[in-house]
């Protein structure tokens, strides 16, 4: 889709860094890559063990989207009413929210 702009998102721990880069690529889709930082000094092997890593890594991915894929259905059902989010209690969300729809509206010029 034309318009969408990606957003980068980290957090930092006192041995390591997490980000993810999102890039909205249709109304219910979004490519996610994600990134573990160490400090430029480290060694493989010594200081960390990718072969310990990756499984933890793969395991925390799934249960994200687990959740992701059982909020959605949440989002899908009869049931479900929009309610405002708290711009204090989910900020980040309020905020990718408010800064991803107008690029996903189907009405957008093409004036942005």
């Amino acid at each position: 889709m034309d318009g969408l702009a990606a957003q980068f998102l980290g957090a930092r721990e006192l041995d390591h860094a997490v980000a993810a880069h999102l890039l909205p690529v249709g109304a219910r889709t979004t490519r996610v890559r994600g990134y573990w930082l160490v400090n430029e000094d480290a060694r493989e092997g010594v200081d960390y063990d990718l072969g310990t890593l990756m499984p933890f890594l793969h395991l925390t991915n799934e249960h994200a989207w687990e959740i992701c894929r059982f909020q959605q259905m949440d989002v899908d059902s009869v049931g479900y009413e929009p309610r405002p989010l708290s711009r204090v209690q989910e900020y980040n969300v309020d905020a990718f929210i408010r800064w991803s729809s107008p690029s996903m509206s189907p009405t957008r010029t093409a004036s942005r």
